[in-house]
């Protein structure tokens, strides 16, 4: 398995970037964060939005949200931590509803889903709590809202509005593993523990097990379920303890894997796969494509995070060695 090193990446990356090399694939249009703190300082990239003018990322420092337009010019800094309107507590996703015009913010600890209008910039338009426990992303697949919980014996949850809460329509899907350890009761919060995608092209959701390496795909309307595992991943050490524990360790092998990305692909999904070493530090990156007729295609090294296209751009992010978001004139992330 190939896998190419995220330092020598960024560095090549802002070396082209700064240097206006002209017709390179590899040339950054726009890049934000990095090493010079370009248009704004990031702590760490939890999420990332493309908009058709805008990109809102999600950054773990205070204020969540920084807003920018597509040559990286900032544009807002929105969402104080606290509980008040327009705030963030422990904000987990993004997610934009291309229909309404509207982005929604996950917030797990106030246990509410934020609303804003998206125009040329995010204006507030309210919170709405949610009924969910431990919600921690949704998206929107043809108008419908659809959550994920890591609580219950379900993984999805159909929201509705109702009274200015968001309720439960339906829950559905199946916490299910081929892991050794499946049955073991700590291991079903890693079940769901990755991010989720909804295909309109097929109203199926998507929902990734972020260390077991697994997919869960699951028809919306009639709750069909098949669980992909990702071939030839190599997954953090797990072990039970005395009890009920379980614990988490670096393999042997010195790295170890996870699903950190499920991004729209022209016949079915890409799978985002980081590879971890040095603690948590990711040192690469590689994609998989599960084409809606089955099977998997190879391992594609990456540079970067894939996140989305917009017009004739891929938005790719990396965190380590410093948080950037970097806007290339391609069709994939270098």
């Amino acid at each position: 398995m190939i896998w190419v090193n995220c330092r020598s990446a960024w560095i090549l990356a802002s070396l082209l970037a700064f240097s206006g090399v002209a017709g390179s694939q590899t040339a950054a249009v726009a890049t934000i964060g990095g090493e010079r703190n370009t248009g704004a300082e990031l702590a760490k990239i939890t999420d990332v939005a493309v908009l058709p003018r805008l990109l809102v990322v999600l950054d773990r420092g205070d204020p969540y949200l920084k807003v920018f337009d597509h040559t990286g010019r900032l544009l807002q800094a929105l969402g104080r931590r606290g509980s008040g309107p327009g705030e963030f507590r422990s904000p987990t996703a993004v997610r934009y509803d291309s229909q309404r015009q509207k982005l929604y913010v996950v917030d797990v600890s106030n246990a509410r889903v934020t609303e804003y209008l998206a125009e040329d910039t995010l204006r507030f338009s309210r919170a709405l709590p949610t009924d969910v426990v431990n919600m921690v992303d949704l998206c929107v697949l043809r108008g419908r809202l659809f959550g994920l919980a890591r609580s219950g014996n379900r993984l999805l949850r159909e929201l509705v509005e109702s009274g200015g809460r968001l309720s439960v329509r339906k829950s559905f899907g199946l916490l299910r593993s081929g892991h050794p350890l499946a049955a073991h009761p700590i291991l079903q919060s890693y079940v769901a523990d990755g991010r989720m995608f909804c295909d309109d092209a097929t109203t199926r959701i998507y929902v990734a097990s972020r260390l077991l390496g697994e997919i869960h795909d699951i028809h919306a309307d009639t709750e069909e379920q098949q669980t992909v595992a990702i071939h030839d991943f190599r997954p953090i050490q797990l072990e039970t303890v005395k009890g009920l524990g379980l614990s988490l360790g670096m393999p042997a092998s010195g790295f170890y894997e996870a699903l950190v990305g499920i991004t729209p692909a022209t016949n079915g999904v890409s799978i985002v796969i980081s590879r971890h070493e040095n603690g948590d530090e990711i040192t690469a990156y590689s994609l998989v494509n599960l084409p809606r007729s089955g099977g998997q295609g190879p391992r594609q090294p990456q540079h970067w995070q894939r996140i989305d296209t917009v017009g004739s751009l891929t938005v790719c992010i990396m965190n380590d060695p410093y948080p950037t978001v970097s806007l290339f004139h391609a069709n994939a992330c270098p």
